[in-house]
């Protein structure tokens, strides 16, 4: 297990305890690729100068630079879903 197994089967086994493992190990894989791909999809969206072209993000980035290296606190107000964190 410690080299990268999967899994292991006991003896005496049952096919059909082969059967589950090995669904489980293709489900497995599949999440896998369909998170590797997924992941590729999002690197686009979270590219800064795609979010920064727009002339209102860009004044939200200039007032954002003028406030980072103070100790102030600061209130981020918008509407549900746009990000704020």
């Amino acid at each position: 297990m410690k080299d990268g197994a999967f899994d292991y089967i006991q003896k005496p086994f049952k096919p059909r305890e082969i059967l589950k493992l090995v669904r489980k190990a293709l489900e497995k894989q599949t999440l896998v690729l369909e998170n590797r791909m997924l992941q590729e999809k999002i690197k686009d969206y979270q590219r800064p100068d795609k979010i920064s072209a727009q002339p209102a993000m860009k004044r939200v980035l200039e007032i954002v630079a003028q406030v980072a290296p103070s100790s102030a606190t600061v209130l981020i107000q918008g509407e549900s879903g746009t990000g704020r964190r």
